[in-house]
């Protein structure tokens, strides 16, 4: 993995935010829209 972060506009920087629920799955969720959200067991590395 990199040490580089994306380019990210300060308007959506706070949108986004992520959660680690009790089982160690990571929860990430858009706080202006409550019914989109991603969960997962596991992380990938971001192609660039």
């Amino acid at each position: 993995m990199t040490d580089q972060t994306p380019d990210v506009d300060e308007k959506t920087d706070n949108r986004y935010s992520a959660l680690e629920i009790g089982d160690g799955d990571i929860v990430i969720y858009d706080r202006e829209e409550p019914s989109a959200w991603l969960q997962s067991d596991h992380t990938v590395e971001l192609a660039v």
